[in-house]
C-alpha cells in the first residue's frame, strides 16, 4: 500500500512543499514534518 493513499491530500500537498524546499529531504525529515503538522492540528 501506498503512503500516499494514507495521507490526506491537504497534508500530502504541504509534505510535497517543503520536500522542494528542503534538498536533503529524508525519511527523519519526513517524519519531523508529519509530528510538525499533528501538532499544529492539536491547537
Amino acid at each position: 500500500m501506498l503512503i500516499e493513499k494514507l495521507i490526506p491530500s491537504r497534508v500530502l500537498a504541504e509534505v510535497h512543499a517543503a520536500k522542494e524546499k528542503n534538498p536533503q529531504w529524508s525519511i527523519a525529515s519526513l517524519r519531523s514534518h508529519l509530528k510538525m503538522l499533528v501538532r499544529r492540528k492539536e491547537e
